[in-house]
């Protein structure tokens, strides 16, 4: 058995919503669209390992960031199954 490496799991989710709302609170612009949707660039990697990256489109961002994790997990998996 080799020796035991410590790894870290990062996940970054960039908002690169383009349609903008009125300004949200102390007049900055708000990144979500009249729906309450937004979408995402991500980066998913283990250390500074680049594991998956792409977009998450239209997240409602109410659901919270547990929702947007879930979306994540399933493109990535979704994906994986196009490799088998």
């Amino acid at each position: 058995m080799g020796a035991v490496r410590n790894a870290m799991l990062i996940c970054t989710a960039t908002n690169v919503t383009t349609a903008r709302c009125k300004p949200g609170k102390r007049g900055q612009p708000t990144l979500a669209r009249k729906d309450g949707t937004s979408d995402y660039s991500v980066w998913v990697g283990i250390n500074q390992h680049c594991i998956w990256t792409g977009p998450i489109e239209k997240h409602i961002r109410a659901k919270g960031a547990a929702t947007l994790l879930r979306l994540i997990a399933d493109k990535i998996e979704a994906e994986g199954e196009r490799f088998k």
